[in-house]
């Protein structure tokens, strides 16, 4: 086995916004884009927000609010219209499809639904169904990828321990809360990968439940493995949620100035 392990990690990047501001007229003499940027400059208007959550209305950055003629609103305009391409023309046989092979009670159940789905030639069965540990790492290459950091034997730290307390997300609010009852749960968990180079495959060696204490590995029970790597899931589950609402639900136009 190779002496070299990839452990997951959340990396936050920041933007100046003056580098940004001058990156936007990169000669001082280009007029066109003067006129260009101050035509779409007169089409932001930003605006305080709020974001309600439950019956409270929590304030949030300023930024654009869908009307008609904003340049917000033709931006979504422009992005529905894009994705309206992708849409299924066989959603209707789908539909029917799923319902008449209900009720859903069992994993089984669900695995013969997609099964039919896929002979069908309708939709392939969603790699979400191989629970098997090659098909684990493959995922978090594709469609649940993390950002990796890659050290050598011996290197490895518990980033939770070593982060400065303004970069420190393991205590954020109720979700990582051990005594939370009344809304979800989000543990910190630490994952250590090996990356076979011969094989192409990325294969979890150890999965860390910080707020336990305990490490599992494949030398545990099945049942207990799969736990594990059910708990790495719903933490990034959960990532990913914040990640969304950050860049989708409090993103801003950009500033004119």
């Amino acid at each position: 086995m190779p002496d070299i392990f990839t452990v997951l990690t959340c990396a936050y990047a920041l933007i100046c916004p003056s580098t940004l501001a001058a990156l936007s007229i990169p000669l001082a003499n280009d007029l066109l884009r003067k006129e260009k940027l101050l035509e779409v400059s007169n089409n932001i208007h930003n605006v305080d927000r709020q974001y309600l959550v439950g019956t409270t209305l929590y304030p949030q950055n300023p930024g654009p609010t869908e009307k008609n003629s904003s340049l917000y609103s033709s931006i979504l305009a422009s992005q529905v219209g894009a994705l309206s391409a992708f849409e299924n023309q066989n959603q209707s046989i789908i539909e029917n499809t799923l319902r008449s092979l209900g009720p859903y009670k069992s994993l089984e159940s669900f695995k013969a639904a997609y099964d039919a789905l896929q002979s069908a030639e309708l939709i392939n069965i969603p790699q979400a169904f191989d629970n098997s540990d090659k098909n684990f790492g493959a995922i978090r290459l594709g469609i649940r990828g993390y950002n990796l950091k890659l050290v050598n034997l011996n290197e490895w730290s518990e980033p939770l321990n070593c982060l400065s307390d303004s970069l420190d997300f393991s205590t954020m609010g109720q979700y990582t809360d051990l005594n939370t009852t009344k809304s979800k749960y989000a543990p910190n968990v630490v994952s250590s990968f090996c990356n076979n180079i011969e094989t192409g495959v990325l294969l979890p060696l150890a999965i860390k439940i910080v707020d336990s204490g305990l490490t599992y590995t494949k030398e545990d029970s099945a049942g207990e493995w799969q736990l594990a790597k059910m708990a790495l899931d719903a933490t990034e589950l959960n990532y990913l949620q914040i990640i969304h609402f950050v860049e989708v639900r409090n993103g801003v136009d950009p500033d004119p100035d």
